[in-house]
């Protein structure tokens, strides 16, 4: 229940965002796809063969703290990182708990439509053609119990319900509802008519339940909140702190690292041969289960922990997903060793 896997979309046909999977042979050598083409594969390793990057062949990053600078814009120089990677052959596959809509606003020069990516937090993944081809939603039960949570702590939370590319509220004129809306440019959420009415909606047999939730509001609130809200859930749900005023909660089996998973056999990937970049709480599954995990400089402590390596912030110039990009592509080209101690965009965490 709450969990369905869509049939493989077909490949489309050869464009600027088509990858193959490079054979074992371009692996071992581990040179460019330019070499390749011109025939200058000799047969001899490169000098990064036994570096970090070497079995690197995609790119996953999440959006906000992330690839988005502190104001929520990309800046240049990630997107010009994103190309140069992309011309080296590898796919960039966008991570993140906004919704495709809200994506696609933050970066207008990336056909979002056109590309694979991972949104609300691995609860929906697209396809190359648009389309899901994997998804997860809440249990009704426990939906019901939020909302009645929510309802009772009305005067300081807020709840925020997500399908797709559509948010809803109970109550549009609550000061936090409108939170993600202004603050991170989410859509304008449709009003439900109240607390009642959303339990009568979601509660009616054949509804279509939201592929997760927020409860926002002050991070006083949240953190007295939470205890309280855990011992409602009971293990039911997936609760984590995305933001300082928002808490989300998913099916249990959803991640980003379990929504990456279903991306990549659509790219022909493998999850020990993706890099990936995170700041939050929510990035950490995925960070962990990719071959390279990269916390940035300016990530909560708990997700620094959790990994072994990070890199600059992403409001330093240049940011840190621009910094490793650039020396990933330059151990592709065979221009620099991937040996991890002549990389200068990362560092050890432990």
């Amino acid at each position: 229940a709450g969990f369905a896997v869509h049939p493989a979309l077909p490949h489309p046909p050869a464009n600027s965002y088509h990858y193959t999977r490079r054979s074992v042979v371009q692996r071992t050598l581990s040179c460019s796809p330019a070499q390749l083409l011109m025939g200058d594969a000799t047969g001899a390793l490169s000098a990064g063969d036994n570096g970090l990057f070497s079995a690197i062949w995609v790119v996953a990053s999440d959006m906000d703290g992330t690839f988005l600078d502190p104001h929520h814009d990309p800046p240049t120089a990630n997107l010009e990182a994103i190309q140069q990677v992309e011309a080296a052959g590898l796919p960039v596959l966008l991570c993140t708990g906004r919704n495709r809509t809200s994506a696609q606003e933050r970066v207008p020069s990336l056909d979002l439509c056109q590309r694979a990516g991972v949104y609300l937090n691995g609860a929906v993944v697209y396809g190359k053609e648009g389309g899901i081809i994997h998804e997860r939603t809440l249990p009704v039960p426990l939906l019901l119990d939020i909302i009645r949570f929510v309802k009772v702590s009305s005067d300081t939370l807020a709840l925020v319900l997500c399908r797709a590319d559509h948010h809803f509220v109970p109550e549009v004129s609550h000061e936090w509802c409108l939170h993600l809306h202004k603050e991170y440019g989410d859509p304008y959420p449709e009003h439900l008519g109240g607390f009642e009415a959303a339990l009568e909606r979601y509660g009616a047999p054949g509804a279509e339940a939201p592929h997760l939730l927020h409860v926002v509001g002050s991070p006083e609130s949240l953190d007295s909140a939470r205890e309280r809200l855990e011992a409602v859930v009971e293990g039911r749900v997936k609760m984590l702190r995305a933001l300082p005023t928002c808490l989300t909660m998913l099916h249990p089996l959803c991640s980003k690292a379990d929504g990456l998973q279903a991306a990549l056999q659509e790219v022909g990937g493998k999850l020990e041969e993706t890099i990936a970049f995170g700041d939050a709480e929510n990035d950490i599954e995925m960070l962990q289960a990719v071959g390279v995990g990269v916390s940035m400089g300016n990530a909560m402590q708990v997700v620094k922990d959790a990994t072994s390596w990070s890199c600059a912030s992403n409001g330093d110039d240049p940011p840190g997903v621009a910094q490793v990009l650039t020396e990933l592509v330059a151990c592709k080209n065979g221009v620099q060793s991937a040996a991890s101690d002549e990389l200068k965009s990362l560092r050890k965490n432990r």
